[in-house]
């Protein structure tokens, strides 16, 4: 298939990475500054980075490889994760690894996945934005790290204390992960 379209990426100003869109004849976008992006535009492209599509406006829409963005990374995995849980990524013979958070371990939250993996695989870690694949949590709420990659409403008074984000629904987070605080 031919794609002839010339479009503009709407794009936040400080990324500076590429996406590759397959199945149209390999379309590349040069993210960086506007001198780079693509000119003449005859459609609107919108990148967005919580549900990795791209979407032109004539409803056209694509997916975008996880690892394509500088919020997300694809990372070994060394436990089975469940869609929403929050990671703590480590070394694991100098390899990036991710495994469940866990406040009760002393495993701080760097991110969350988006897909269920059976280990060992690969999975897609996301750094920041929204975290659509929880539930029963209160709209409005402070959540903090809980353990098993959950999360809580109530903040601990021992071992990892660690605020992730605000409930936007009962089933999304609007993450922003803090520095953990660790009590004895």
């Amino acid at each position: 298939m031919e794609f002839n379209h010339t479009l503009e990426a709407i794009v936040p100003d400080n990324a500076e990475e590429v996406i590759t869109i397959s199945g149209v004849g390999g379309l590349i976008i040069p993210m960086g500054n506007t001198a780079q992006r693509p000119s003449n535009t005859v459609g609107l492209l919108r990148y967005n980075t919580d549900v990795s599509t791209i979407e032109v406006n004539d409803g056209v829409s694509w997916t975008v490889s996880a690892g394509s963005n500088a919020d997300d990374k694809i990372v070994a995995t060394s436990e089975n994760l469940v869609a929403g849980d929050y990671v703590n990524i480590y070394s694991n013979v100098g390899v990036a690894t991710a495994r469940k958070a866990d406040n009760s371990l002393g495993r701080a939250a760097h991110g969350f996945v988006n897909a269920s993996s059976t280990s060992p695989a690969n999975a897609a870690v996301y750094f920041e934005g929204a975290n659509i694949y929880r539930s029963g949590m209160t709209i409005g709420a402070r959540q903090y790290l809980g353990t098993a990659g959950q999360t809580t409403e109530t903040p601990v008074t021992t071992g990892l204390h660690q605020f992730l984000g605000v409930a936007l629904s009962t089933t999304e987070i609007n993450t922003d992960i803090a520095e953990e605080i660790e009590y004895a």
